[in-house]
């Protein structure tokens, strides 16, 4: 696969080409990115998930301080 986006038919193709003993390796992987993509809220589109969490975290989320410097 050379693509950056595979298509249904590359994907396909490469999992026929991999040997049986680690295809229930590759349906773990495939049950875990279901479970990902199913509890994953809708991200802001200008917000990565990691910054907005962080943010949250330290408190900063909802601020509107520029300085803050002086919280410390």
């Amino acid at each position: 696969m050379n693509s950056a986006t595979p298509t249904h038919k590359q994907l396909s193709q490469a999992i026929e080409e991999l040997p049986s003993e680690v295809l229930p390796e590759l349906a773990n992987f495939i049950e875990y990115l279901q479970f990902k993509v199913s509890s994953t809220p809708a991200l802001k589109k200008d917000e990565p998930e990691e910054s907005n969490f962080l943010m949250k975290i330290a408190g900063l989320g909802d601020s509107e301080e520029t300085d803050l410097s002086a919280r410390f």
